[in-house]
């Protein structure tokens, strides 16, 4: 009786990762790099889509998805445990650190650099930096992360941009 059960419970579980293994590859990868974070509402647990995404995607249609949409900023903006890791994977795999981000039709453009900056994130201005991203590159409005840092900090002086601006200046 005992191994009857065993048994329909361990085909039970097969047929469960078979599922969730067939949804994950019909994600798109912005939908996986979401999977990955817990909590997002996902009916597959994080660390199934995290591992997933680590070994079975990441190959070049899926860096040249993600660099058409939110690039690097996409993921370092995820509260994903392990941002920094997923990032670097996706560099390693060919992710553009100064591809251009458009957030949406008729948007401007800008840089993940950028966009840390806007966001005031001190600790992805830090990554990007550290993997090259180009501080004097400019916004489709022809200013630079710096400049965008100084000029939301002037206008929102109760928002201290300290910390970002002193990585840029560096």
């Amino acid at each position: 009786m005992m191994k009857r059960i065993f048994g329909a419970l361990v085909l039970l579980l097969a047929i469960g990762a078979g599922m969730a293994f067939y949804a994950m590859s019909n994600f798109r990868i912005e939908q996986l790099v979401l999977c990955s974070e817990p909590g997002t509402g996902f009916a597959i647990p994080a660390p199934l889509c995290r591992q997933y995404l680590l070994h079975f995607r990441m190959n070049q249609d899926d860096i040249d998805d993600l660099q058409a949409g939110g690039g690097l900023a996409f993921v370092l903006e995820s509260g994903a445990p392990g941002k920094f890791e997923l990032a670097e994977r996706f560099i390693d795999k060919g992710l553009d650190v100064n591809a251009d981000v458009r957030p949406g039709p008729g948007d401007r453009t800008h840089s993940a650099l950028h966009s840390a900056v806007i966001l005031n994130q001190p600790d992805n201005v830090a990554f990007l930096l550290q993997h090259g991203a180009d501080k004097a590159k400019p916004d489709s409005e022809g200013q630079t992360p710096l400049q965008v840092a100084e000029r939301l900090q002037s206008a929102q002086p109760e928002e201290s941009r300290a910390e970002v601006i002193r990585l840029l200046r560096e």
